[in-house]
Parts: C-alpha cells; sequence; structure tokens
C-alpha cells in the first residue's frame, strides 16, 4: 500500500489535502497523529480518497482484508540538513560496462527524506568508474544528464556510476550542496576477467564495392577508357563472385573507384583478386601493377601503392574463347 501526497503542507494548516491510499486489501482506515480520521472501503480502481485538514505530524494508513493487514505512514519532517548516498549495490565488476544508480536523498536531521527540498549537488567520484548518468525524474527538467552537477526534485535524484575497464579498489562518490552536510557512498571494484573476445584487427581489409564491367568487345580495349562512351554503350554494375559469358567476343574491362583506409593510404598494402577467370591485366590508377596469364581460375595479389584520396582499379579480363564464362569469381580486398 502507499499514501500521496507527502505530508509537508507548511502554511496550509487546517486546509483539507487531498489524500490517495492505494491498497489491493479491502478495506483502510486513516489516521492523523494516532487519531482516526475516516475509514473506507478500496476501489480496485479509484482506490481510496479522503479530505484531510491539514496538521503537522504522521499521517497513517492502516489496511485490512483477506490477505491480512497493511501500513504505510508520511511525515512531517524538519529542513533538509543532509545528503545521503544510497548504492544501489555493494559491488561492481570491473570489466568496464557494469553499471549501477546511486539514490541521492535530501534528509532532514532525523534521517527523513524531505519532499520539498530541490537543492543543486555536485558530485565527485574518485577511483576506477565514471558517472555516466543523472537525473531527478521531473518531467519539466531539462538539466543535461552528463556532467557532474543536477538539482534534486521532491528530496531525491539518482547517479548512475560505471565501473573502468581492468578498474579493482573502491569508488567513492561524494555529494555536496550549500548549506548540507555532504553524502559520502563507497562502492568497491572487483577485478574481473575479461569477456572472450576476437583480437582487434588494426588495418583489416577493405574490400573493394560497387563494380562495373564495360561491354564486351572483340579486341582489346584501352584500359584507362572513359566508364561510359556513349548513350548506348554504357557500362553495367556488377558484383564479384558471378561469373557471364562473354558474349560476342573476349575482352572486358572491370572497374571500382574506392577510397582505401588511412593506414593504407600512407603505407600502401596489397590487392587481392579471388577467382580470377581469363587472363587478366590489373591497372591503378592508369598504371599496369600486375598480370596473370593463365585463362584458369586463380587468385591474383598486386602491390596497391601509397596515395591519397579516391583510387581506381581497372582489370581488363580476356576469357579463352567468345562465349565463355570469364571475369571476377571472387571478392576483392585490400589489405
Amino acid at each position: 500500500m502507499h499514501i500521496v501526497p507527502h505530508w509537508n503542507w507548511a502554511g496550509s494548516e487546517g486546509k483539507p489535502i487531498k489524500v490517495m491510499v492505494t491498497s489491493n486489501l479491502e478495506k483502510v482506515e486513516l489516521r492523523l497523529n494516532g487519531k482516526p480520521v475516516d475509514e473506507k472501503a478500496v476501489d480496485k480502481y479509484e482506490m481510496a480518497t479522503f479530505e484531510v485538514p491539514y496538521a503537522p505530524g504522521k499521517l497513517e494508513a492502516v489496511a485490512t482484508g483477506g490477505k491480512g493487514t497493511a501500513r504505510f505512514a508520511v511525515e512531517t519532517t524538519g529542513p533538509p540538513a543532509a545528503l545521503q548516498l544510497v548504492s544501489d549495490r555493494a559491488g561492481l565488476k570491473g570489466d568496464g560496462e557494469d553499471a549501477q544508480p546511486v539514490t541521492v536523498e535530501v534528509v532532514d536531521a532525523q534521517g527523513r527524506v524531505v519532499p520539498t527540498a530541490d537543492p543543486m549537488v555536485k558530485f565527485v567520484l574518485t577511483g576506477p568508474g565514471a558517472i555516466i548518468g543523472l537525473n531527478n525524474g521531473d518531467p519539466t527538467n531539462h538539466e543535461p544528464e552528463k556532467g557532474n552537477q543536477h538539482t534534486v526534485f521532491h528530496g531525491l535524484a539518482q547517479v548512475i556510476v560505471q565501473s573502468g575497464l581492468g578498474g579493482q579498489g573502491k569508488l567513492t562518490l561524494t555529494a555536496t550542496s550549500e548549506g548540507l552536510a555532504a553524502g559520502e557512498a563507497v562502492i568497491v571494484v572487483a577485478p574481473t576477467a575479461a569477456r572472450p573476445a576476437v583480437p582487434v584487427i588494426p588495418n583489416p581489409p577493405l574490400v573493394v564495392l560497387h563494380w562495373i564491367r564495360s561491354p564486351v568487345t572483340a579486341e582489346r580495349l584501352d584500359p584507362n577508357q572513359p566508364s561510359v562512351t556513349s548513350a548506348m554503350n554504357s557500362w553495367d554494375n556488377i558484383h564479384p563472385g558471378y561469373l557471364t559469358p562473354f558474349q560476342d567476343g573476349r575482352f572486358a574491362i572491370y572497374r571500382a573507384s574506392f577510397t582505401p583506409r588511412a593506414v593504407t593510404q600512407k603505407t600502401g598494402g596489397q590487392l587481392l583478386l579471388r577467382d580470377v577467370v581469363g587472363k587478366a591485366q590489373v591497372w591503378i590508377d592508369g598504371k599496369l601493377d600486375g598480370e596473370k596469364m593463365a585463362v584458369e581460375k586463380g587468385d591474383m595479389t598486386v602491390a596497391f601503392p601509397a596515395g591519397d584520396g579516391e583510387r581506381i582499379v581497372s582489370v581488363v579480363i580476356e576469357a579463352a574463347a567468345p562465349g565463355d564464362p570469364a571475369g571476377l569469381g571472387g571478392i576483392v580486398t585490400v589489405e
């Protein structure tokens, strides 16, 4: 069961305050400072509501029914006196991913949350971890959810902390606000074995996509000719790995334009053409870089020179005979 709202209404003494009691029991009695106020049945949809003339103290609800008895109370608190931090758990795994919320409470001298408090609170975190989120539950609040400070809403706020990768030891969160005693929470970060993972590849292969092919011709073509010679003689988009017969000829140019990875631009690499069918010449930026003399399927590896920006690779394929399948039978990568 629960009571809403809080019971801090200074300046409203004697004025009626609407109180709702929620419960899954059948009947609820409301008491103010030990004296009965009213008793009502609990509607399973509307719950139970009361009009209570405000007086400081303790407002308590006692619910009864076939499932037993339940109690809940709200109290008038004193003025804000201190900050209190309540961590969700006592520890974190030092894997750089484990995280947990820490509840920020503004409490009075007796340790009760002050529901009308809304000070700005600043946070300092020391140890193997970081603050990754802040909020207070106020839907109208637009303060950043990143950083090291946030206001409190109805006496509460929340900080989310996360362990650092490979961390161990104490993670200490401190909260301060003007005029309030500081709060502190200590979370123990335990060393944790790293999750199984594939080692990082510093310069992973780049798959060369978006190839085009010239029309098939009976005579060898200029590998550096433009990709479109006329409206009736345009190049087709093709995908390496699919061979097509060279109808009406033996020669065609396969071409791709792409920007290599930064490391390759600086130091160069290798161009790998897999399952090339037919004789082949590889031209990079207009210069012959490698040649395959056999018509049978085979791989080609040629040096890929260093250079900035976009690069152009043109592969001249010669089929064994007109009508035979030829071309790039596998993927092409720069490594």
